[in-house]
């Protein structure tokens, strides 16, 4: 990821060239002038305008779906949940 408030055109430009090796990208705070600069590097850049983004998935993201469930800890369900103890992950907020 690339945060690029603050950075140059030119510096942004030679992360994602480096980038472009062996890493997906994810380009923040980027304006069109940064696009510009940078899209003849790949042609499957991809710029988002209403989000200042510039993206590319080089390597596929492995996506899951996630269900949050918020219980109180003495809750029956937060409880049998709990007993289960398949594929879950508690995170406890105290």
């Amino acid at each position: 990821m690339i945060y690029g408030g603050g950075k140059t055109t030119e510096q942004i430009r030679e992360i994602i060239k480096f980038m472009l090796t062996k890493n997906n990208i994810l380009a923040t705070r980027v304006g069109d002038e940064v696009y510009e600069a940078v899209k003849d590097l790949d042609p499957r850049l991809m710029y988002n305008k209403l989000g200042r983004t510039i993206t590319l998935e080089l390597n596929a993201i492995k996506r899951q779906k996630i269900i949050l469930l918020l219980y109180q800890q003495e809750h029956p369900t937060f409880l049998w949940l709990k007993k289960q103890k398949k594929q879950l992950l508690f995170l406890e907020i105290t």
